[in-house]
Formats: C-alpha cells, structure tokens, sequence
C-alpha cells in the first residue's frame, strides 16, 4: 500500500512542478490539500464501518417503507427503535425498546445482516425527537418569555435528550415541561458557552478571509449553473461582501443561510473570473463523491479538515443538536468529537468512502460551523451543519467526482 502511495505521490509532485512553470495561469483554488494522512487510518476499521453504515441505510429505508405517525425531516423511525451507534470495532449496534425475538429478527432482515448486535432502552428514538421538535418549535416562545436554550441534543448511548437552559430557574423548567414532559428530558443549567469560529490569522493553504476574518473553503458548487465555493455564513457576512484568498479575490456571497432557525450555517461564494473551481480534492489522495444519507449513527468515526488544526478526526455523537449563538438558532446540527478552532468554520466534513488500489474516496457530510463545550466537560467538541441541508436552503451542490 505504501509503495502504491509513494509512487503516486511522484506522480503528483511531478504534475505540480509542470503545472508551476506555465504562466499566467490562474490560481487554482481547492477544497482540500493532501487531506488524508494513510499512516494513521485503520483501513480495516473503516471498511467495517462502511459497512455498518449501509446496514443502517438499510433499516432506516425499510422505516420509510411504513406508515409511522412520527417524522423528523424525512426520515421514519419505528417505534421500536431506540437509534443506533457504531462501536470501537466498527460494528453496528442498533437500540430497540422491546428486544423480543421477532423484532431482532425483523432488523437484521431490513440490514441483510445474518448477525446484528442489539440493545435495550427505555425510550424509542421517535420519544427522543418528540421532545426536540416540540422544543424546536416552541424557541420563539421561550425565548419571549426569557429562556434561552443553550443547547440541546439526543444522546443514544445514554437514551436521554439533554435541555441546557441558560440561567436555569424552577420557573424555566415548569415552563419547559409544560410545553412537552417526558421521562427522557434532562434539563440542566448550560451558560451561554458556544463559540462561532470566524478566525485568527494563520497559515493555511485553504485559508480565505472576509470584513469578519479569516476561515475555510468548504467545497467547491453550482448555484444556478453558476460556479462558486460553499463556505461558513458566519464567517464572510450578508451578500454583496467580497471573499479573499490570499491577495486574490475568491468571489462575491450572493446567497446565504445564516439566519434564525436555520439548519445550515452556510454561504455561496459566486467565483471571480481569476480562479477556477475543482470538483475534486486536489492531489492524490482524496476525492469527493455523492453522499446519500444524511443522518450516521452515532460512533461513526468522521474527518474534518480545516485551515488551523489541518486534518482532525473523532466520532458522531448526536444528530440532531440545538444551538444558540449570536442571538440566532441553528437546529438539526451534527456534533462530533474532532477538535477544531478559530479559522477551521466552513471546513470540510466527511467519511472513508472506498479504498481502490490506493486511492480513497472520500463522503461529503457538510462543513464545520461552531465549537462548542459539552455538558459536565471543560474541552470543546464540534458542530457541523449536514451537506442535506445546506443543498435545501442555499440551492448549492458539490461539484463532485465522477
């Protein structure tokens, strides 16, 4: 693998040396740079977790199938099922409130899994989205009447939802439960700690910078048929305000989804004609494909790369968390375990897709929006905002590799 690797890297450094001598070339702005590091990636883990991945495709395509009462988004949940994780093996264990043998039997059909790790709860993952899409729609409402919910998200391993209430009083917490109250709530006292990362100076090649500083490229996207790059919204202001890169003009925002209630922290950034797009990673050892799941169960092991920390990994932990910042609410945001800092918002987030003779593809999952302190913990953790949603409110998708 290594001699394979090796050989392609001369390849590459033979190709950038060519491409530098031809003048007047226009500078060639990419998403990624020598993204994956292959001496630390455990192939066998991520071909296990691949597989997992589809086994959990699989069973929330046979939900779809049936006519269940509760829906979040898109994605039907049976009653039954408590959600799902992926453990340090790679393996899938899914979560079900009634462990009775035709109902194993049931899941490991829809996941074409002869063995299928299960476990019991207490609470159905459809109880777990009830209380979040009851709070969800009600932040207006307690935000008039002075609560601000300073995060909240479902935590599988734990089969709980967590309500963090900015100066939590007995009066916020009747209020809260008068609105939805169930067994699965933990409510806690969560001051305002969320940090939006929109940038420190730092050397990076995917650094850009805004009137608000510096971050990173997401990836390169059509808008309209129109070519450009999707980056934080946090980090490059309102339309009409320019993008640089380096000395050069990257482009002009001309949409963005950075607003109240929003569930993607995103921009388009409309290229100048003194740039060019690439609609793959640039160099050889990462390219971005088609991603057609949104929600990974939590445990997947994810990547990030972005202008200050480089390339980082760690895990999902939850799907569907709830942020306040910068007087503004983002919901349906996906936290994982992968240290980011000031400068990284807008990076790249994504998962090992295959490994072909060398060469790895990589899953575009959306783009780094925030960090963030968890609960009863003192480090930060990471928030993104899925590839999903940011195609449904900026009408923008990857460029892709084909």
């Amino acid at each position: 693998m290594k001699k394979i690797f090796n050989k392609v890297m001369l390849i590459v450094l033979c190709f950038t040396l060519s491409v530098m001598c031809v003048p007047n070339k226009p500078e060639e702005i990419v998403a990624l740079e020598d993204v994956i590091d292959v001496d630390n990636i455990d192939l066998d883990f991520e071909v296990k977790q691949l597989e997992s991945i589809e086994q959990y495709r699989d069973i929330l395509d046979s939900f779809n199938e049936q006519e269940k009462a509760r829906i979040s988004g898109e994605q039907i949940y049976d009653d039954n099922f408590g959600g799902a994780y992926i453990d340090d093996e790679g393996e899938l264990v899914v979560l079900l409130v009634e462990e009775e043998p035709s109902d194993v039997n049931q899941i490991k059909l829809a996941a074409n899994a002869e063995v299928l790790q299960t476990q019991d709860c207490e609470y159905s993952y459809n109880e777990l989205l009830y209380v979040i899409n009851n709070i969800n729609d009600n932040l207006e409402y307690l935000y008039e009447n002075g609560i601000i919910i300073s995060e909240m998200y479902e935590d599988v391993y734990e089969n709980r939802v967590y309500i963090g209430v900015d100066e939590l009083t007995d009066d916020k917490r009747d209020v809260i439960r008068n609105i939805v109250d169930s067994g699965c709530m933990y409510i806690y006292n969560k001051y305002l700690q969320s940090e939006e990362m929109a940038g420190v100076d730092v050397k990076g090649g995917m650094e850009i910078s805004s009137s608000l500083g510096s971050s990173t490229v997401g990836f390169c996207a059509k808008r309209n048929g129109v070519e450009g790059f999707v980056v934080a919204g946090h980090a490059v202001g309102s339309a009409g305000d320019t993008v640089y890169v380096s000395n050069t003009q990257l482009g002009t925002v001309v949409a963005t989804a950075y607003y109240n209630n929003s569930n993607a922290d995103a921009a388009f950034v409309r290229k100048s004609t003194n740039v060019n797009t690439i609609e793959m990673i640039h160099g050889y050892k990462c390219r971005y494909v088609a991603t057609d799941i949104a929600y990974y169960p939590v445990g997947t092991r994810v990547y990030k790369f972005g202008k200050t920390t480089q390339q980082t990994q760690g895990e999902v932990l939850n799907n569907y968390y709830t942020s306040y910042a910068s007087n503004l609410y983002f919901t349906n945001q996906t936290t994982t375990s992968f240290k980011v800092e000031p400068g990284d918002s807008g990076g790249p987030v994504f998962t090992i897709g295959t490994v072909v003779n060398g060469h790895i593809t990589c899953r575009l999952l959306g783009i780094v929006r925030a960090r963030y302190k968890e609960y009863g913990q003192s480090g930060y953790k990471a928030i993104f905002s899925k590839y999903e949603y940011i195609v449904d409110e900026l009408d923008a998708t990857a460029m892709l590799a084909q």
